[in-house]
């Protein structure tokens, strides 16, 4: 999940925190719709806008959360 988000444009620090809260709440196939979302470095926000464009609810529920979790700098 980290390298998908990092691919996707997120940086390391932020990556590797989302990675930690979204991996056990989505299924395979989710996970595999929020690795297609390759693209440049993008802000965090600006990852959460292309989320929206997958129309599954808990996947957006889900990075929305961790995008929070990870930006209000919350730990496990």
């Amino acid at each position: 999940m980290k390298s998908a988000l990092v691919g996707a444009g997120l940086s390391e620090p932020v990556s590797a925190c989302m990675a930690e809260h979204m991996v056990d709440k989505l299924t395979i196939s989710q996970l595999r719709q929020l690795e297609a979302l390759q693209g440049p470095k993008r802000s965090l926000f600006d990852y959460v806008m292309a989320v929206r464009r997958i129309q599954d609810p808990e996947v957006i529920r889900v990075t929305a959360a961790a995008a929070g979790l990870c930006m209000s700098g919350w730990e496990r």
